[in-house]
Formats: C-alpha cells, sequence, structure tokens
C-alpha cells in the first residue's frame, strides 16, 4: 500500500506539473497576427447603352451604375474612404437638358447644380467627412467654383470663360487649379491663364500670352503640385509640364506634343500621366521625376488620364485603342466584360 501511494503521489506531482508548464508556455506564447490587408483597384468612367453615356464605376473589375441610362451622365473623378466610395461628374438634366454637376456617394446622387446652366464637377477630395468637389457652371460666360458639402463658391465671376479641374484639401487649405480664359485669340485657340487657388485666392502660374490647360494637382506636406500644359507658338506644340511650387518644369524634352493629365507624389518622386505624340498616334505614357515611361508603342492612339502610386506599384489608367485598361507598372491589365472606351480616374484602397 505504501509503494502504491507513493506511487501515486509522484504521478500526481508529475501531472501537475505539466499542467502548470503548458499553462505558462501558452501566456509567453500570445501574439497578434497581423492579416495583410487586400489591395483594391477602383476605376470611374461611363460605358454607353444606346447611344446613351452611364456614369459606372468599377472594383476590381465588377462595374455599379451610378445613372440609369435615361439621361446622360459621366463619372470623371473618384475618392475612396473606408468603405466609402464617392465619385463626381455630371448628369443631363431631363427638363432643360442641361448638363447638371453632381456627386454620387455609394451610389446615392447628390446634385451640386439645378440644370439652369450647363455644370460639371471635375474632380473630388474628402477630407474629415467633408466632400469638396471642384467644376465649373455656365453662369454669364462660364464660372469656375468648387462646392464643399453641396454648398457652391465662386471662384471667378464669369466675364471671361473660366473652369476649375482640380481639388485637393491639406494643411488648413482648400487648393483648386484651373483656367481662366482671356480675349484674345491663336490659331491653338483661346488664350488663357492657368490659376491655382487657395481658399481663393488666385495665383497665375502661366501669363497669359499662349493658351495653358491645367488639369491636376497634389499637395505633399507644404509643398503644392499642378500639372498641366501650354501652347508654344514659337515651335508650334503643347509643352507639358508640372509646377512645384510655382516653379515650372518642363517634362516634354524632345519638343513633341504632349499634355498632361494627372499628378501623384510618392517618397518625394513626382509622376505625371498623359500623352504624348508620335509620328502619327498619341501614345499613353507617365513621367517618373521627369524620366519618361511609355504605356503603349504608338501603333495605336492611346492616352493616360489619371495616376496612383500605393508603395512601389504605379497604376495608370486610360486608353487604348479605343478600350478602356489600366497599367500596373507598366503591364496593361485589360479587365473582361468591359466594353467602354476609357477610364478617367483609378483609385487605389485597402480591405
Amino acid at each position: 500500500m505504501k509503494k502504491t501511494f507513493k506511487i501515486s503521489a509522484i504521478f500526481c506531482l508529475i501531472i501537475i506539473s505539466l499542467l502548470s508548464c503548458e499553462k505558462t508556455t501558452d501566456n509567453e506564447d500570445e501574439i497578434d497576427v497581423i492579416i495583410p490587408k487586400k489591395t483594391v483597384v477602383y476605376l470611374a468612367g461611363a460605358d454607353e447603352n444606346y447611344g446613351t453615356y452611364i456614369a459606372k464605376y468599377w472594383k476590381d473589375g465588377v462595374a455599379v451604375e451610378l445613372s440609369d441610362g435615361y439621361s446622360e451622365a459621366v463619372a470623371y473623378s473618384m475618392y475612396v474612404v473606408g468603405t466609402d466610395v464617392y465619385v463626381c461628374g455630371y448628369e443631363v438634366n431631363p427638363t432643360t437638358h442641361n448638363k447638371m454637376a453632381i456627386y454620387w456617394k455609394n451610389g446615392t446622387a447628390v446634385s451640386l447644380t439645378d440644370g439652369k446652366y450647363d455644370a460639371y464637377a471635375s474632380s473630388i477630395f474628402v477630407s474629415d467627412s467633408t466632400v469638396y468637389t471642384a467644376g465649373y457652371e455656365g453662369v454669364k460666360h462660364g464660372i469656375a467654383k468648387y462646392w464643399v458639402n453641396a454648398e457652391p463658391h465662386n471662384l471667378t465671376i464669369g466675364n471671361t470663360p473660366s473652369s476649375a479641374e482640380g481639388i485637393f484639401v491639406a494643411n488648413n487649405n482648400i487648393y483648386v487649379i484651373g483656367t481662366e480664359n482671356v480675349d484674345l485669340y491663336t490659331e491653338f485657340g483661346v488664350k488663357s491663364k492657368g490659376v491655382l487657388w487657395v481658399n481663393g485666392n488666385p495665383t497665375y502660374l502661366t501669363s497669359g500670352t499662349n493658351a495653358t490647360r491645367l488639369s491636376s494637382i497634389f499637395v505633399s506636406d507644404s509643398d503644392v503640385y499642378v500639372a498641366g500644359s501650354e501652347t508654344n507658338t514659337s515651335l508650334n506644340f503643347f509643352e507639358t509640364k508640372y509646377w512645384k511650387n510655382n516653379t515650372v518644369v518642363k517634362l516634354n524634352e524632345d519638343n513633341n506634343f504632349a499634355e498632361a493629365n494627372s499628378i501623384f507624389v510618392s517618397d518625394s518622386i513626382v509622376y505625371v500621366a498623359g500623352k504624348e505624340y508620335s509620328t502619327t498616334n498619341s501614345v499613353a505614357k507617365y513621367w517618373n521625376d521627369n524620366v519618361s515611361v511609355n504605356l503603349t508603342d504608338g501603333s495605336n492612339n492611346a492616352y493616360a488620364n489619371s495616376i496612383f502610386v500605393d508603395g512601389t506599384d504605379v497604376y495608370v489608367s486610360g486608353s487604348d485603342d479605343g478600350v478602356a485598361k489600366y497599367w500596373k507598372n507598366g503591364n496593361p491589365v485589360i479587365l473582361k466584360g468591359i466594353t467602354t472606351n476609357w477610364f478617367n480616374a483609378i483609385f487605389i484602397a485597402k480591405e
């Protein structure tokens, strides 16, 4: 009996010790598992249905219709915050048949104008749940304006045609870029000034001697970058440029006709997307710190409308030979079932 008791007691002590050690080990090995977020590609534009454009966006290739197809609508720009998707553009008023500036939040439309005059929203930005849009309304000769949660703010008074094409909010400032025309003409079109408005106060990036088109803005820290194009009347072509804090940087060094459509800054590297003409066709391309990267070979007409940089990955959207596509790190991505001719905007989000 004593032998049995000793063995049983020893056995119990071993079990207790093992259980105690197992519990301590579990506590020491507890770690947090971080699951990488998925990269989601959003695209915005329009698709034609029996001659009428339907505003749409695509999430990883899956289309979401923003308009019903009865009135023409086009999406120009987009912004994604968490699960909320914001898209802006225009939709034709069925009564006046004028374009209305509009934005959609998760597919629900918010009209910025009433259709009395032609209007559109060309750019959208979201900060702290406030929605900022920039665009145009055809009051008088046309005014540049922006909206804050649908509240309008006129940047010009309409004495000469003008429009706002880009908006960015940073450092407690609202930055808007656009074009203000003057009353003189050249063979290239209207002479115009490129304008940067900061909280409504204008700074002219060009003098108005030539035709100017400003297309996109990006703010990084305290630096303000603006992309655009300006005619060179002596050489008879459009120069593609960007301005950093009002100082101009020329991009198309070969003196080819070129246009800049979008700008993005990441890790102090400046990316500009657009097009440049070869002998007969336009080439979709982007510039990486002034280094040219061709996305197409010039055998067909192609162009790049929007650029977004996510880490080391460069995403560009546009069109190639009448087919909407986007490029990732220079490689084309053609989405199945897409019938639209172009993508106007690209935005990369994490889920």
